[in-house]
């Protein structure tokens, strides 16, 4: 996955900024039910814990014509919740997560999307469960269960 932008160079967070990204549940993979396996590059998440991308580049790989550029490297998120829910499909899981204040940052032209150097992930939903709620709490077998019977 990579973002396009038209910024030349990344921003700097100034306050917290909340966003949402898209994981698949871990233990689809064997994993334990309270880690979350990114959609794109495999990276695995948790509740409460903050990442940071060591190769993020603070400015972006421009084409040939200087239209725009692209971040490979960093986490990404939607700016929205709508957004997010937008992509998801019926096994993803939604994590609001947080950019933190002095973290670097890019976004694209229509500013739905970031990439950042760093990312908290506060807590997490099933999009197409009930009930629809934020938890901060940390998934149990039960939950996976529930999950595995609804999708297959």
């Amino acid at each position: 996955m990579c973002l396009f932008t038209h910024l030349g160079e990344a921003c700097t967070a100034e306050k917290d900024i909340t966003c949402y990204k898209l994981v698949y549940p871990g233990d689809r993979w064997n994993m334990p039910v309270n880690v979350f396996k990114g959609t794109v590059m495999d990276f695995l998440y948790k509740v409460g814990e903050t990442y940071d991308e060591p190769e993020f580049r603070s400015t972006p790989v421009f084409d040939r014509k200087g239209n725009g550029g692209d971040v490979y490297k960093g986490f990404h998120s939607y700016r929205t919740l709508g957004e997010a829910v937008s992509w998801a499909v019926k096994w993803t899981i939604i994590l609001k997560c947080v950019i933190p204040a002095g973290s670097r940052y890019f976004y694209d032209p229509n500013k739905t999307q970031y990439c950042s150097d760093k990312l908290k992930i506060v807590a997490w939903r099933q999009p197409f469960m009930r009930p629809r709620r934020w938890s901060t709490e940390q998934r149990t077998d039960a939950d996976a269960i529930k999950a595995f019977n609804m999708y297959n």
